[in-house]
């Protein structure tokens, strides 16, 4: 299961060097990323954005799997998901944040799914 979580964090942040000049590594491209992505699983076939809902699906999966593992390994982690909720459910609270929060998006991707599941999931 580790090294899963390591191929998948490796697999995702070396997407941004191929793709480096063209997308930018903040809440604007994740808002984007995230919105093809929510085109894709409500449309089906005809995403104009592969790659980018892609991008999305590294993003949310890759700091899903991280809190999994800091949780396992320190006790906690930074948000608390049920299980019982869905990957589409996860990118629409995710898009919600970074719509609700445009004085955000400036910040770091990972950090504002951080921030987006650290509010709508909270730890109890």
């Amino acid at each position: 299961m580790y090294w899963r979580i390591v191929i998948l964090l490796l697999m995702v942040s070396s997407s941004f060097f191929v793709k480096a000049n063209s997308i930018q590594n903040n809440g604007n491209s994740l808002l984007k990323e995230c919105g093809a992505f929510l085109h894709l699983l409500d449309k089906g076939a005809g995403n104009k954005d592969p790659y980018g809902a892609g991008i999305c699906v590294g993003y949310v999966q890759g700091a899903t799997d991280f809190n999994f593992v800091q949780a396992a390994t320190k006790g906690e982690g930074n948000f608390c998901i049920p299980q019982e909720v869905a990957f589409g459910q996860k990118v629409r609270v995710l898009v919600k944040y970074l719509r609700d929060n445009p004085a955000t998006l400036h910040e770091p991707q990972v950090l504002l799914v951080i921030k987006a599941f650290r509010e709508s999931f909270p730890c109890q």
